[in-house]
């Protein structure tokens, strides 16, 4: 009997959990390097889906644990993979895998499984290729499998003698541009086809098996610059059709099989997904996303529900990754749902969007102005419910958004405010309703609370700022505001900063809303990035923590008046100090202070740092944690409820949240990535359903809105698995 590979390109890493926490929305799993490309497949042998990854950090196995959720990877190799393909090439009945690497050109090699989701050291093979894709089958009808390697410009199979060795490598079929390869019995007559993507010539090459490795050849067009086809029954006829991705068109073709291997003319659709955009048509994949019995197709962007006659309906879009660049499906939750797993070309990890009715899981997603910075969280219309305040910068306003008590966020009053960056919410007045102060570089507003969720101004501070987004180094929102009683006259005070100055300001309260003149000017030794206050030495008068572009971290301890002493240096391991939360992590009763890391692409700038206070105003050496790249917002919240502070940080460079659970003394579990919407810059926490725990709000600053991520229990999928 021949046998046949169906390739599943994808990617996935993984997290470990302490007690249990979770939140409603699309999985992030960060890797070793960008994703490539990857395959499906039940690699340890337990009926649970794996991925195979591969990265420019190179190949990775990820195990399933059969709810839609991926064990830790473990590394294979690391070379930059270009292509691979999953099958058993020496018939000992495990897995190998035969990969495209990049090193010194390009190479093919070859890594024998060992039946436990383990593989062996690599062995390079001597087959020529230039940029190739690989597929695989037995296409000669001999029992053991074959390779098909699609070089740049041609296509030839090398015949597999059944011991992870080859020969042959004739005939010899030429394109133009390959693109992709795939393997498949097209034509009904039992025997492996196999299909290539020449991006050059616009077509889909179909390669018709003749049971000998070799092949009769027609070519069909696929529109504008193909890349990536996949083959699924679309009109229920018992035959594969194809769906073709079009990159520079934004659309995806599909040809029908109209029999015998004949292929009709291709139908263009709008893929959802413009290559303008930062999503990139680069792939399509096909699944049952709404359990309807039809096929779908989904690009990177969206998905096409089909009709059952071959034909596609428009594209409800959906929200996942940066730059997502093509995707793959499968059923990872074992519910029977299709469920999506996207390749984000700019950064090191893949979305997981879990299928459910209609669609696909999504995060929350509250649209608000232009490039909103910062936020405020409070009930300002008296319901017993968390209320939001918005800043957006981009549109000169601030948006109040009331809350139900159920997760859900209504639009409320929107006001005038040039460029704010910056907002916090206290009763500056005594009058017990929330107020909100306004920061920017132009100058702090005030506006008092009327009670009922809409606000009047009441003064303007143009000298006193609460800035620090610089926008000559960098784009990411840093707002500098934070509200207290620095003097213990029991009235509100304000910190801000301002980045281009390298200064802290502190405004002291008149207890009517109201401020004083500036009461003291606090030089940093670079621009302020984050500012947080707390009693740092337990002699009842707050500090003042602030950490600094270029690493730099200072604590001024509180005179209690109003006014710090001398700034007290702290190493902080990074090299751009930017979010700072401050609590109690490691539970000995001192506050300790957690930054969050700048962009770049090592560990160390992809994480969170944990300074711990010993009570006395003095530090320890940062403790770091991989969260992903370029963290910029953190917060502290116990969203298991073990009685330990755990953190997120909104990752503004890779479009996701990382949640990082507290398992004690100073060590946390791997962390859980959940999507965010575009450039997420600041992040808060508060109860915003009956559930009673820490849910998450999210600024999305490049994409102009706010991600909720409420928490939820694990709930029971639609079969028999979890999310």
């Amino acid at each position: 009997m021949r046998k046949l590979t169906v390739i599943l390109c994808m990617i996935l890493p993984s997290l470990g959990f302490a007690k249990s926490a979770a939140f409603l929305g699309n999985r992030d799993y960060l890797l070793a390097g960008t994703p490539i490309a990857a395959t499906i497949v039940d690699v340890n042998h337990d009926g649970i889906q794996d991925a195979v990854v591969g990265t420019a950090g190179g190949t990775q196995i990820m195990l399933g644990k059969g709810d839609g959720t991926f064990q830790p990877p473990s590394t294979v190799a690391g070379y930059a993979v270009w292509a691979q393909v999953v099958a058993d090439f020496n018939n000992d009945g495990y897995l190998d895998i035969a990969t495209t690497i990049l090193t010194n050109g390009t190479q093919v090699t070859l890594s024998l499984g060992k039946g436990n989701g383990g593989f062996r050291t690599p062995i390079q093979l001597p087959i020529p290729c230039i940029d190739c894709f690989l597929a695989a089958a037995d296409f000669n009808g001999d029992g053991n499998m074959d390779l098909a390697v699609a070089s740049t410009s041609s296509v030839t199979v090398f015949l597999g003698n059944g011991d992870g060795t080859f020969t042959g490598g004739l005939p010899v079929y030429y394109l133009q541009f390959t693109d992709a390869v795939l393997a498949a019995d097209v034509n009904g007559d039992g025997i492996p086809d196999l299909i290539v993507t020449d991006f050059g010539a616009g077509t889909e090459v179909v390669l018709l098996g003749n049971g000998d490795g070799s092949f009769s050849r027609a070519d069909y067009p696929a529109g504008a610059y193909p890349t990536q086809a996949v083959l699924a029954d679309l009109n229920g006829d018992g035959r594969p059709d194809l769906a073709v991705s079009n990159k520079n068109a934004g659309t995806v073709s599909v040809l029908l099989n109209q029999g015998s291997g004949v292929f009709g003319a291709p139908v263009a659709y709008n893929a959802g997904c413009s290559p303008f955009s930062g999503c990139q048509p680069n792939g399509v994949a096909a699944g049952d996303f709404n359990h309807d019995g039809t096929v779908d197709i989904a690009t990177p962007g969206a998905i096409l529900f089909g009709n059952g006659d071959g034909t596609l309906q428009k594209p409800q879009r959906f929200q996942s990754g940066l730059f997502p660049a093509a995707l793959v499906s499968g059923d990872f939750n074992r519910d029977g749902y299709s469920d999506l797993m996207v390749l984000n070309s700019a950064t090191t990890n893949v979305t997981v969007l879990l299928g459910a009715p209609p669609t696909v899981t999504q995060p929350r997603f509250v649209g608000t102005g232009g490039s909103p910075q910062s936020m405020a969280l409070g009930d300002f219309n008296g319901d017993g419910n968390v209320d939001i305040a918005v800043a957006a910068k981009g549109s000169n306003q601030i948006e109040i958004y009331l809350g139900d008590g159920n997760g859900n966020l209504e639009a409320g009053q929107t006001f005038a405010n040039q460029e704010p960056a910056a907002i916090v919410a206290a009763d500056f007045n005594g009058d017990g309703k929330l107020d909100l102060a306004v920061a920017g570089e132009r100058g702090t507003s005030i506006y008092l609370g009327n009670g009922d969720g809409t606000f009047r101004h009441l003064a303007n501070y143009p000298s006193f700022n609460g800035s620090c987004t610089i926008t000559a180094f960098q784009d990411n929102a840093a707002p500098c505001l934070a509200t207290a009683d620095l003097n213990g006259d029991g009235i509100p005070d304000l910190a801000g900063g301002l980045w281009i100055t390298d200064t802290v300001n502190v405004m002291l309260g008149n207890g009517d809303g109201t401020f004083r003149a500036v009461a003291q000017t606090l030089t940093t030794p670079a621009a302020p990035q984050g500012i947080a206050i707390a009693d740092f030495n337990h002699d009842g008068k707050l500090d003042l923590a602030v950490s600094c572009f270029f690493g730099t971290m200072v604590v001024y301890p509180g005179n209690g008046d109003g006014t710090f002493g001398a700034a007290i240096s702290i190493p902080t391991g990074t090299t751009t100090a930017v979010g700072l939360a401050v609590g109690d992590i490691d539970g000995d009763g001192n506050p300790d202070i957690v930054i969050s890391g700048g962009s770049g692409s090592g560990d160390v700038d992809l994480g969170v740092y944990i300074i711990t206070g010993n009570g006395d105003l003095t530090f320890n050496p940062p403790v770091v944690l991989l969260a992903d790249r370029s963290p910029n917002g953190v917060v502290l919240a116990d969203f298991n409820g073990d009685g330990r502070l755990d953190i997120a940080s909104a990752n503004i460079l890779a479009n996701d949240v990382s949640v990082l659970l507290n398992t004690g003394n100073l060590t946390f579990a791997p962390e859980t990535l959940y999507a965010a919407g575009g450039g997420p810059a600041t992040i808060a926490s508060a109860v915003l359903t009956p559930r009673g725990k820490p849910d998450l709000v999210v600024v999305d600053e490049y994409g102009g809105g706010l991600t909720i991520l409420l928490q939820e229990q694990p709930l029971v999928g639609h079969g028999s698995g979890t999310r």
